[in-house]
């Protein structure tokens, strides 16, 4: 504003020098006096301007510098939150890819969506064959295989198991599966998460002491039988030895003799109540 001012007096001055004189055709002194006000005032005014645009990119140079310092910093920020997140994805990773269990996750269409190593090993299929696919184990005609439940599409998150014998790799293979419903801040089924636990040595140690105990009960069984059965048979001719030594009793006797009749029927009578 001042500088406009300056200006402004400057090359009225020159101009009332000018007209002053009358001298508009015939420059004299005072008209070039009057020239030379007015060229510096613009140079002066050129001057002002140019100071003050210099201040001005001063400003914006400070400006700038402190808005590249602060993107500076919210880079190196989210840089390191990014790193932070890789970590944090290579060990859940780690420990998903470490389990010796079958860890699989399904779109509620049946695709799957993620598969882990133990997966791919067990039921010798690549990953990326198997992720976009369905996956439809082929269970053992003879054993017994649980029907995997059907998850709820409402907002229960309740885990769901059940047992199959699958063919695999290493052939026919127990796995005990528990489903796990995920779905999202709305309540809606996104994803199934499925983690199978092979529980073949232990389906066999079960069936063994099944078997075991079975036979311990059918050997009981037998024994009962077979000592009913010899009561029987022992009681019969019991009844028979003790009757008929009552009846010797009965008859004439020497004294030893009579002694050795009763110690038989005494016998035979403990015998009977054994």
């Amino acid at each position: 504003m001042l500088a406009v001012v300056a200006l402004v007096v400057a090359i009225a001055a020159g101009t009332l020098l000018v007209v002053s004189e009358g001298l508009l055709a015939h420059p004299g002194p005072v008209t070039m006096l009057g020239v030379a006000v007015a060229g510096i005032a613009v140079l002066l005014f050129s001057l002002i301007s140019v100071q003050k645009r210099v201040h001005a990119l001063d400003i914006r140079s400070g400006e700038l510098a402190r808005v590249k310092g602060e993107l500076e910093l919210t880079v190196r920020t989210v840089q390191q939150r990014n790193r932070d997140l890789e970590a944090s994805e290579l060990r859940y990773r780690g420990l998903v890819e470490q389990q010796g269990d079958v860890i699989i996750r399904k779109l509620p269409d049946g695709r799957l969506s993620f598969v882990n190593d133990a997966f791919c090993r067990t039921f010798n299929v690549r990953r990326e064959n198997a992720i976009g696919r369905t996956f439809t184990p082929v269970c053992h005609p003879q054993e017994q295989s649980d029907q995997p439940p059907v998850v709820a599409t409402g907002s229960e998150t309740l885990r769901l198991t059940y047992n199959q014998c699958m063919r695999t790799l290493n052939g026919w293979r127990w796995f005990a599966w528990e489903d796990h419903p995920i779905r999202n801040e709305n309540g809606q089924l996104t994803e199934i998460q499925s983690v199978g636990r092979d529980i073949t040595e232990q389906r066999q140690m079960e069936l063994a002491l099944r078997e075991a105990r079975d036979k311990a009960e059918e050997a009981n069984r037998a024994k009962s039988m077979f000592l009913a059965t010899m009561s029987h048979e022992i009681r019969t001719p019991m009844n028979g030895v003790i009757g008929m030594t009552g009846l010797l009793l009965d008859t004439s006797l020497t004294p030893e003799q009579r002694s050795y009749a009763t110690a038989v029927r005494e016998s035979g009578e403990a015998l009977l109540g054994i």
